[in-house]
């Protein structure tokens, strides 16, 4: 039977008006319902709920798309978000096919990447991420916190 995986408020902190996931709430939920069979599915499931509240809490013209192997969160019109995809899915088979099982991943569900329209949104939501408030300027992030993702600042 195909595993539902809820979309729980208390899985996630809005204090920065931002919708961040808890991560140790989260990864308890999917080891404890989630067989390994199921683990692809389930985050696949999850990762949607978490880019949708990020995605209203942003406002703006962000919206969400999806690939065989992608999530992505972005301001581009449609027709771009679609070549975004096409771009990582092909860049993503360039690696396996030059990287071989080096490339091949150990960790269930799409890669994720949120691509941020505005300086300001990219980095209040990089900033969670140095707690001691430093950090160098960037446009791009990739972050091993919770569910591995990139951050990016759309040019």
């Amino acid at each position: 039977m195909p595993i539902t995986v809820p979309d729980h408020d208390d899985w996630f902190d809005g204090s920065d008006g931002l919708q961040r996931p808890n991560w140790p709430d989260v990864n308890g939920w999917m080891r404890a319902f989630a067989g390994k069979a199921e683990q692809d599915d389930a985050w696949h499931q999850f990762v949607r709920h978490w880019i949708e509240r990020l995605r209203r809490t942003l406002g703006g013209k962000y919206a969400t798309a999806e690939s065989e192997n992608f999530h992505l969160l972005s301001e581009e019109p449609s027709s771009a978000r679609l070549k975004t995809l096409a771009f990582l899915e092909a860049t993503r088979g360039h690696i396996y096919r030059v990287l071989g099982d080096v490339a091949s991943p150990d960790a269930a569900g799409k890669h994720c990447v949120l691509r941020f329209g505005a300086a300001d949104d990219y980095y209040k939501y990089i900033s969670h991420f140095y707690p001691d408030g430093e950090f160098a300027s960037s446009a791009g992030i990739f972050l091993i916190d919770g569910y591995y993702h990139v951050a990016h600042l759309a040019s």
